[in-house]
């Protein structure tokens, strides 16, 4: 239901920028395959409903659509739009966000694979908490894994988000961490 939610919150504000932080990778890729479960979904409540229509034509000798038929074509409608948007690459992208520990980096790659065979764009990634601009031991081993993470999902375009050292809690806190 959140995946339906996202979408009317997209139709809803065209021209916004709707992030959604996802949950973890087979979650994820549970909700993006939504479209298909509520076409699924859709499709039984119908043929249920072919039962009930008939009923109604052997009794009444004629055909009727009742408030249930136009739910469930209002539903198929609206996932069938939620998958469009979905697919949209210029409205919808999927940008992972990832940590450079090995097991983190073979799962996103996997959430990368599986969403663009989908259907959907994913431009780039961000690695996140990526090591600071420091030269104790303990960062340079960070970087190092950091630079093995990148270079594991080249070709993609990655952007590093480096670890902060204090809480990002301002417009101005931000704009000094990304500086």
């Amino acid at each position: 239901m959140a995946w339906m939610r996202i979408g009317e919150i997209a139709e809803q504000n065209p021209e916004a920028i709707v992030t959604v932080d996802t949950a973890p990778t087979g979650h994820t890729l549970r909700m993006l395959g939504a479209a298909e479960h509520f076409r699924q979904f859709a499709t039984a409540l119908d043929a249920m409903q072919e039962k009930h229509r008939d009923i109604v034509r052997q009794l009444t000798r004629r055909s009727s659509r009742d408030a249930l038929d136009d739910f469930i074509e209002a539903f198929e409608e609206r996932a069938r739009r939620r998958r469009e948007l979905l697919t949209d690459r210029k409205r919808t992208a999927f940008v992972p966000v990832f940590l450079s520990e090995a097991w983190v980096v073979e799962q996103t790659k996997r959430l990368i694979d599986e969403v663009r065979a989908d259907g959907l764009d994913v431009p780039m990634a961000i690695l996140n908490r990526g090591a600071p601009e420091c030269d104790c031991a303990r960062c340079r081993q960070q970087s190092e894994r950091d630079a093995e993470a990148v270079r594991a999902l080249a070709p993609m375009r990655v952007v590093t988000a480096r670890r902060a050292c204090f809480p990002l809690d301002s417009p101005e806190r931000i704009a000094e961490w990304s500086a």
